[in-house]
């Protein structure tokens, strides 16, 4: 699982096996061995229950691997768009107030340039054809406005370029960011896609089943069995101290 699902180093997974197995040894050990009263025994039921759960989830790491990794992928890719999602709902609302303003200064031209087409043309205010004081006037207008209205809309194709690279950095950051080897992320995407396919769920839990009675084995020979020669052995080395501590006293 280090190596094959974390992606650490041959060494790694070898050192993490060793004190895992070692652990366990031990754990089992001390159940097989353990001899007391029924908080005893209940004691050795919930820490089966618990090292089988792990083991069993250890184990579907391994085994749906391929399926987890889509999952995974499944995962960043929504993070990269949620990323882009949000430098564009920031800048949407800049852009459409900047919209508005461009529109407004497109409108005040647009009617300036019409009173200065109707002076010339002999329908305005003086009702004399030709570029007279008025025309020029309406024509000094329409050009301030026409400059306002190119300045307010670089403005908004400015914003329209600032949105590209921003969702451009913000999706390069959610990348870096995401770690798809971390483990409860992919036990989340385990339990995530377990859970929208029966077929694979039917197949997880004949596979935890298996491993979980695999786990819980050293407690049910415990529970159902006589005792073993290494209990009959433990049991006559603490009689022999005892009586020879008797014997001191």
């Amino acid at each position: 699982m280090v190596k094959d699902v974390l992606e650490g180093s041959i060494w790694t997974a070898l050192l993490t096996a060793t004190i895992i197995a070692f652990i366990i040894f031990l754990i089992e050990r001390a159940v097989i061995m353990s001899n007391g009263s029924k908080w005893i025994a209940f004691f050795r039921v919930c820490l089966g229950l618990i090292v089988a759960m792990l083991g069993s989830i250890a184990m579907d790491e391994v085994v749906f691997k391929s399926d987890i990794d889509n999952k995974v992928a499944e995962y960043r890719t929504a993070l990269i768009d949620d990323a882009a999602n949000a430098q564009e709902a920031d800048y949407n609302i800049k852009i459409q107030q900047q919209q508005a303003v461009v529109d407004a200064k497109a409108k005040l031209w647009s009617v300036s340039l019409n009173d200065t087409k109707k002076e010339a043309g002999g329908h305005g205010v003086t009702g004399k054809r030709g570029v007279g004081t008025i025309t020029k006037l309406n024509k000094g207008i329409a050009d301030e406005q026409k400059n306002d209205y190119t300045t307010e809309n670089e403005k908004l194709e400015g914003l329209k370029t600032s949105l590209i690279v921003e969702k451009q950095k913000a999706q390069q950051k959610a990348q870096a960011d995401f770690n798809s080897n971390a483990l409860l992320l992919r036990i989340r995407a385990m339990f995530d896609l377990i859970a929208t396919d029966n077929i694979m769920m039917g197949v997880y839990i004949l596979f935890t089943l298996f491993l979980f009675l695999v786990e819980f084995l050293v407690v049910i020979v415990k529970m159902c069995s006589k005792k073993s020669i290494d209990e009959e052995l433990e049991e006559a080395r603490i009689s022999l101290l005892r009586s020879k501590s008797k014997k001191i006293m």
